[in-house]
């Protein structure tokens, strides 16, 4: 299963990026069915490109990324996936 999601390091009651991820999704979580995550993507649209000068014809070039989580994928193959839940955000 495929979910939006938020990065849990962007402080959400005072980081602006916190928010621009909830207005324009940008992170994708992908679930088991017991709501853990696997593995993610991130785009960053022009973040990266804006700052780096990385164009593509003349323009600002796009840039994502994807993250798997090793020990989740290996708990996920045991059946063990509810110990590798993370504690919700405060």
């Amino acid at each position: 299963e495929a979910a939006p999601a938020t990065d849990a390091f962007f402080a959400p009651m005072r980081d602006p990026a916190s928010l621009m991820q909830q207005l324009a999704p940008s992170k994708m979580e992908y679930l088991t069915g017991a709501h853990v995550a696997l593995s993610s993507t991130n785009l960053h649209r022009t973040h990266f490109s804006d700052r780096f000068a990385i164009t593509i014809g003349g323009e600002p070039a796009w840039t994502a990324c994807t993250a798997f989580g090793l020990e989740r994928w290996i708990a996920a193959a045991m059946g063990r996936t509810e110990e590798a839940r993370l504690p919700e955000n405060p």
